[in-house]
């Protein structure tokens, strides 16, 4: 058997269990409802609550609370566990035990490696999940021995009931959905955190003629090649504290989480403009803790445990003692090289209580790094269990437009519950993958999440592909500078042996996708046709940029055009489709560069 996560202890034995029959479960001193879950688990057909000749038992042992031990006969199931949570865990092992309605004889002993073991879902670059696609998340979350979701919110993708004007776009996520969601979470044995940026990324609260006085930079400012709109709060200003915290007045109340992630990350301007002063006087770390600890006591108002990204204040170690004692750090890390052993041996000897939070790696690429996200996972993973931390929060982040679909972030689901639970070991992702998708669309998401490896050297961010969307999008920041794109896309070509490579790669994964009939290869044939035009128009581009050749694109834009009628009708089958224009205007914003590079030849 292939059990994900990996257990503990797992031996195999020759006897089997029949579930083709009528069954009694004894559900023992554990919660009723348990008995529910594992009919529904190991779809048995008729199950009855009792306490003789129970063939199922839940029995009462000494154990930690999220630990079990199973036992699998010809006769007899038993799950021993301390809590509801333990046999919770044992139901889910039982399930991938079943083979069509036969259970395979083991004797399982398994308890997870790390405390917290989270998963985090940006709902803030335009892509708001329906409430059905979040509860499917959940359940394969569940299944994933997860109990920790953040859903990460910036801007208006939460229903503040303080800020109804501000909520015009109705790409967000209903209190209503938010408290259904939390139930279903917590029937699954998920903890729902609440998740709220309120220092940096806040670029779309400070467009707002009413709140951009509180901008640091009301200008904006410049970062990775081109100028853009102020996102970080003047922490100087007392308006800026009183923002947040209505904010958090309309979130906290309503969740039952004792924890709350308050971000507090990348403050690109901190110290650049109104608060240089401040910054001048101390340092830009004190003037940061100094904005960030009376909202961390409205926090623990509300009875919640801070928690915030630690990008800002890893390289300071000195000041990293001036947090709150019980606040959560969170050093998050997504390329191979970043350095989590380091950090982890100084956030165990400043005594600081601490996560690590790797990436799914999907963002900006289409389909994925594979490389960097077990690299970051597993790298991770060792750090927080080395340095005695808190647990890992796998992130799968939206940026550039949310252009990936979601069976892409699927593997670093599946390898980030694995090391979080257990050992590393990449072997379990395919064939828990291929559960979910199908062995076709598995094998063919795992060879497109390696493709950057045929691109060359890193150039700028993402992958070299992605680079067209990337700085067509920055070119529209620079009102559709020609020039400006073309310097910044000469960086990122690929050469011609490896476009020739990549193109191979992309075109057998369609003749091995098979016949479209899921909504998985769907979305994967999509991607794949997206991948063929970037390559194309990297040809193209070198024909403009090296050859001075004109009028090159036109097929480019026609396939463009396509991928865009697909990407809606797959968008909305997932997603609120009010979220889809900003999404697809990154593609629009291709498609105006290219015509114009076309109008100017």
């Amino acid at each position: 058997m292939q059990l994900v996560p990996t257990p503990k202890k797992c031996t195999e034995n020759n006897e089997h269990f029949s579930l083709n029959t009528t069954l009694i479960c004894n559900h023992g001193e554990f919660s009723e409802s348990l008995v529910t879950i594992l009919k529904n688990e190991l779809k048995i057909k008729k199950l009855e609550i009792g306490t003789n000749n129970a063939q199922i038992e839940f029995i009462k042992h000494k154990l930690k609370d999220e630990e079990y031990v199973l036992d699998v006969k010809n006769d007899k199931i038993t799950i021993k566990a301390s809590s509801d949570r333990g046999i919770f865990y044992g139901i889910k092992t039982l399930k991938q035990c079943v083979n069509k309605s036969v259970v395979v004889g083991c004797h399982i002993e398994d308890k997870p490696d790390l405390a917290i073991r989270g998963v985090m879902i940006d709902i803030s670059r335009s892509k708001v999940p329906t409430l059905k696609t979040l509860k499917q998340m959940v359940k394969l979350f569940s299944d994933l021995k997860y109990n920790h979701l953040e859903l990460y919110v910036e801007g208006f993708s939460y229903e503040y009931q303080s800020f109804k004007e501000e909520l015009t776009s109705n790409n967000y996520i209903k209190l209503e959905d938010y408290l259904a969601l939390e139930s279903f979470a917590e029937e699954n044995y998920i903890d729902l955190v609440p998740n709220q940026n309120g220092f940096g990324h806040m670029s779309d609260w400070l467009a707002l003629d009413k709140y951009h006085k509180l901008s640091e930079c009301e200008d904006g400012f410049d970062i990775w090649g081109s100028h853009r709109p102020s996102s970080t709060l003047d922490p100087t200003n007392k308006e800026s504290f009183k923002l947040v915290k209505k904010m958090y007045d309309d979130m906290l109340p309503y969740f039952k989480s004792k924890y709350f992630n308050m971000n507090f990350d990348e403050p690109y301007e901190l110290g650049h403009g109104k608060s240089a002063k401040a910054v001048s006087e101390s340092s830009k770390e004190d003037v940061y803790i100094d904005f960030l600890i009376p909202l961390c006591k409205v926090v623990k108002k509300y009875q919640k445990t801070p928690m915030i990204w630690g990008d800002v204040l890893i390289n300071h170690p000195e000041v990293i003692g001036r947090l709150p004692k019980d606040l959560i750090f969170i050093d998050w890390g997504y390329n191979l090289g970043y350095d989590f052993k380091s950090h982890g041996e100084r956030l165990k000897a400043s005594k600081t209580k601490f996560m690590m939070a790797p990436g799914t790696s999907t963002w900006s690429t289409i389909t994925g790094r594979y490389d960097d996200m077990l690299a970051t996972i597993t790298n991770s993973s060792n750090a927080v269990k080395e340095n005695g931390g808190l647990g890992l929060l796998v992130t799968d982040w939206g940026d550039i437009g949310h252009l990936q679909y979601l069976p892409f972030s699927y593997p670093g689901f599946i390898y980030g519950a694995q090391c979080a639970w257990s050992e590393p070991n990449e072997d379990v992702i395919k064939p828990k993958l291929i559960k979910l998708v199908g062995e076709e669309t598995a094998s063919v998401i795992l060879r497109l999440a390696t493709y950057t490896r045929l691109e060359g050297p890193y150039r700028d961010y993402g992958s070299r592909l992605f680079s067209a969307i990337l700085w067509a999008e920055h070119a529209q920041r620079e009102k559709n500078d020609v020039e400006y794109f073309l310097n910044k896309m000469q960086n990122n070509l690929v050469d011609e042996t490896n476009l020739n490579q990549l193109e191979k790669m992309f075109r057998l994964c369609l003749v091995e996708l098979g016949t479209i009939d899921s909504i998985e290869k769907a979305e994967v044939q999509n991607s794949i046709n997206l991948l063929l035009t970037l390559v194309d128009i990297q040809r193209n581009l070198r024909k403009v940029i090296e050859q001075n050749q004109t009028k090159v694109f036109d097929k480019d834009l026609l396939i463009l055009q396509a991928f865009l009628g697909k990407h809606y009708e797959l968008w909305c089958l997932r997603n609120i489709p009010a979220g889809f224009i900003p999404s697809g205007n990154r593609i629009k914003w291709l498609m105006k560069i290219l015509m114009e590079i076309d109008e100017r030849s």
